[in-house]
């Protein structure tokens, strides 16, 4: 197989969709959009295969960038420089999926394909050290999310499962509850940013929606079939009204989450890879 080396461009003063560009209940045009050019564009390219993920730590000084070729790469934002490499983490054995900074920038969560999940000690340098590798899961580790609190990781599985671990233990992260609603993989898990929720997508087509309450056993309150192809992706928005679901179908579908409206954006050629708000 030929490694393909991609780029990751990092594009600053780009005007992006806003609550208001919806509206109260309308849907997002492209006419809502303003027009602005980037103002700065940064080019990584040291990732020798596929970039499947990238995570911005909440302080702004560092980006995670997982790739295909097996590798996590770590970098400095500080300055107006070029970001600067800061590690690469090489021990996952398969592509890396997906990585996530907790909000309080103390770890950082990977998730691969050889199904572990790995939870690295962000020091104060910013240079991550693996403190524990999470093998519960049986198949694909395909997503990482951690609570708003960041007392809690949650991951899901292509074993059709969604784990939820909690970190107050320093000595090891502690299997809290396992979440087994799926009939298929589950691509995608995500806590709301106002701690009321956590958000699961499948393969089987289906966004489950459970009450959170912090080590309280999620309780599933809806479940809205949204895709014909699976459930790709999910972002919550920062107000936690709104859930955005991307398919491989194609189309992204945005539920609001205070009714039973929902807005469909077909504008995509293939599968939607990822969503954020």
């Amino acid at each position: 197989m030929s490694v393909i080396p991609l780029q990751l461009f990092l594009l600053f003063g780009i005007a992006l969709v806003t609550k208001e560009a919806f509206g109260d209940f309308g849907s997002p045009l492209d006419s809502d959009i303003p027009e602005q050019a980037p103002s700065t564009r940064f080019v990584l390219s040291d990732a020798r295969n596929t970039i499947s993920t990238v995570a911005f730590a909440q302080n702004s000084k560092l980006l995670a960038i997982g790739s295909f070729d097996e590798k996590v790469r770590v970098y400095s934002l500080g300055g107006s420089g070029l970001p600067r490499l800061e590690s690469t983490l090489s021990d996952s054995t398969d592509l890396v999926r997906a990585v996530a900074f907790s909000p309080d920038c103390k770890y950082l969560a990977t998730a691969s394909r050889d199904t572990n999940v790995r939870v690295y000690n962000v020091g104060a340098e910013g240079e991550p050290i693996l403190q524990h590798t999470l093998s519960d899961a049986t198949d694909y580790a395909r997503s990482v999310s951690f609570s708003p609190d960041s007392k809690y990781l949650a991951t899901s599985s292509y074993d059709k499962h969604v784990r939820i671990y909690s970190l107050d233990n320093t000595s090891r992260p502690t299997l809290q509850h396992t979440l087994s609603d799926a009939s298929a993989g589950v691509s995608s898990v995500v806590f709301s940013p106002d701690s009321q929720l956590l958000a699961t997508g499948s393969i089987d087509m289906n966004v489950r929606l459970y009450s959170w309450a912090g080590g309280s056993s999620p309780a599933l309150r809806r479940t809205f079939t949204v895709a014909t192809q699976g459930v790709s992706a999910l972002a919550f928005s920062p107000d936690s009204k709104f859930l955005a679901v991307a398919s491989y179908a194609s189309n992204v579908t945005i539920l609001e989450l205070s009714s039973t409206q929902r807005y469909t954006l077909s504008d995509a050629a293939d599968s939607v890879a990822s969503v954020a708000f």
